[in-house]
Formats: C-alpha cells, structure tokens, sequence
C-alpha cells in the first residue's frame, strides 16, 4: 500500500507537470494570436491601399483633383494599419515572426511616402504625385503579401 507522503508527492508532481503544460500551450496561443493579428491587420490594410487606388482612378478619368484628397485618407489609414501588422508581428516570437515583421515594417514606411505624395498631389492641385504614391503602394501591397505569407506558413 502506497504511503500518504508518496501519495502526496505524486499528486503534487502531476499537478505541477500539468500547469507547466497549460502555460506552456498558453504561450503558444499568445503568439500564434499575435501572428494572426498582424494578418488581420495586414488585409485591413490591402483593403485601404484598395480604396486608396480607386480613389486615384477617378481622377485619371477625369474626375475632380478633390478624390487625392480622398485616397491621401486612405493611405493615412492603410499606414496605421500596417504599423498595427508590424507590432504584432513584432511581438510574436514564433519562427520566422522577423520575416513578418520586417516586411510589414516596409509596408508602414512605404505607405508614409504614399501618403506624403498624395497629399502633395492635392495640396499642389497636380495629379502628377499620384503615380509615385501608386507605385509606393503597390510595392507597400508586395510587402503586405509577404506578411500573409509569413502568417500562413506559421499558423
């Protein structure tokens, strides 16, 4: 027959293994949720850049220089949202978690200038900032798939 103290000793091991487990799996939900944050936060952004281009189009189709303005909020919006994917993404210690967030580091940089030179364009009333605010976008968008990339392959 097993002895009181053994019993205990026991019980106490089994306890203890066991909340080691769960903190441990906890943790890994931490940054699993962390990574899928800063997914979510990188599409929230692609959808602003989006919104952003179109607002560009309509003036290429001839339509009032008051959309540069438009897609400028855009961008402003799309820029913080990439900083929220880069903080996330920063805060995640999984594996390749600096490849995430070093892209969605350039995206936040990139959508800056984006934004800058498409205030420029409305502030000067020339369309002709519009196409390096686009072409910063669109490198801003390449980075931004890297980040979903990355968050796919590590969820």
């Amino acid at each position: 027959m097993m002895s009181k103290m053994k019993f205990k000793r026991m019980v106490v091991t089994v306890t203890l293994i066991g909340a080691f487990l769960i903190f441990g799996m906890g943790v890994k939900n931490a940054q699993s949720a962390n990574i899928d944050e800063a997914a979510f936060y990188a599409l929230v952004t692609v959808f602003y850049v989006g919104n952003a281009e179109v607002s560009t189009g309509y003036v290429f189709e001839g339509y009032s220089l008051d959309y540069l303005y438009e897609a400028y909020s855009y961008y402003v919006i799309a820029a913080e949202q990439a900083y929220n994917s880069y903080y996330y993404a920063y805060n995640s210690s999984a594996y390749y978690a600096y490849d995430a967030y070093t892209a969605a580091y350039n995206a936040w940089l990139y959508l800056l200038n984006a934004a800058d030179y498409q205030y420029s364009g409305w502030y000067y009333d020339n369309a002709s900032y519009t196409g390096l605010a686009l072409q910063n976008s669109g490198i801003a968008a390449r980075y931004l798939a890297y980040v979903l990339y990355y968050a796919a392959y590590l969820s």
